[in-house]
């Protein structure tokens, strides 16, 4: 049972471009308030887009995440403070309210979580009088908050016991630099975080197409024996083992094979290292090979089946085009 010791809410206002710090916190003992909670730490620990570490004495926020539940409503404040100035100075950061709680897990664990309500633009009602007369007119808010069962694009939850951080982020546009960068963890937590598992993936499809299109190689055989071979290792081994990767993918080809190292490594996974993968984290399509045709077929085939013989078969024809074979199929059905 989760439990909510603090909850308060800070704004910043986009109509003045400046924040509007509470002074009163949420009232913890609210059902919707704590489901609300509940529900986005979900969002945080329950996706592929989720990013892990540790902070360490060296980031600017550390000493006072640490003290944070000694005085949360001050602390709470500083803190929005220094996030609200990053947004305040970089336009393609979004506008949001800032959730801050500390909370109690099923296993004593005492965390301080932070979820980035970005705003959203609805329509609404507005209730006004004209002439005396009562006129219901409609009106664009532009401070909607995402709802208890979306996602959020941005948030953490911080272990206060050993300092564990998970984390979820996007890139931004920031002036100061003129590049797209993690500003979150970069600058808010001061520290670089380890890649997501959906980055991670990410890095191995873009350098085995990468590698693929430098030999002049259709990529799609060797991405589909990429995803395989992932699938397989973090559903029996919970890890991501590139160096697996790269020797299922070119055992007979050195000279690929130390291409695509070299690129992912690049890309900023190494060859030495077993990342740990959470199996639970995997989509649903990390479970099918998804082939798109330049004729508009679009194929979605069970990983299991897609190697399979007899029951599909991919033919490079000799004027260079490609044939596939579904085969030994009882029955059709229209996903209408």
């Amino acid at each position: 049972m989760l439990t909510i010791t603090h909850a308060i809410l800070h704004i910043f206002d986009g109509a003045s471009n400046e924040p509007l710090l509470s002074h009163v916190e949420l009232d913890k003992r609210s059902p919707y308030i704590h489901d609300y909670i509940k529900k986005k730490c979900e969002k945080i620990t329950q996706t592929d887009r989720m990013k892990e570490g540790v902070l360490t004495d060296d980031s600017p926020v550390k000493a006072l995440f640490d003290a944070i539940q000694d005085d949360f409503i001050s602390i709470s404040q500083e803190l929005s403070l220094m996030l609200s100035e990053m947004i305040k100075s970089n336009a393609d950061i979004p506008n949001a309210d800032l959730l801050w709680a500390c909370i109690r897990g099923e296993d004593q664990s005492s965390y301080l979580a932070m979820f980035k309500l970005n705003h959203q633009e609805a329509m609404t009602h507005h209730v006004d009088y004209e002439d005396q007369n009562l006129k219901n007119d409609l009106i664009i808010n532009q401070a909607i908050l995402p709802g208890i069962k979306q996602g959020i694009d941005e948030g953490f939850l911080y272990q206060l016991d050993n300092g564990h951080i998970q984390i979820l982020e996007k890139k931004h546009l920031i002036d100061e630099s003129g590049d797209r960068e993690f500003y979150l963890s970069e600058r808010f937590l001061g520290q670089a975080i380890k890649a997501s598992l959906k980055e991670n993936i990410g890095i191995v499809k873009k350098a085995v197409s990468a590698t693929a299109k430098k030999y002049a190689e259709a990529d799609y055989a060797q991405l589909a024996q990429a995803k395989e071979v992932l699938n397989q290792s973090i559903v029996d081994q919970g890890t991501i083992d590139n160096d697996v990767i790269a020797e299922s993918l070119y055992r007979d080809k050195p000279a690929q094979m130390a291409d695509y190292l070299e690129a992912s490594s690049q890309a900023g996974l190494q060859n030495d290292e077993k990342i740990v993968a959470d199996p639970a984290l995997m989509t649903n399509r990390m479970q099918k090979q998804k082939l798109k045709l330049d004729n508009g077929i679009e194929l979605s085939i069970p990983i299991e089946l897609f190697n399979d013989p007899n029951s599909v078969e991919i033919q490079n024809n000799p004027d260079g085009t490609v044939s596939v074979w579904l085969k030994n199929i009882d029955e059709i059905k229209n996903m209408f």
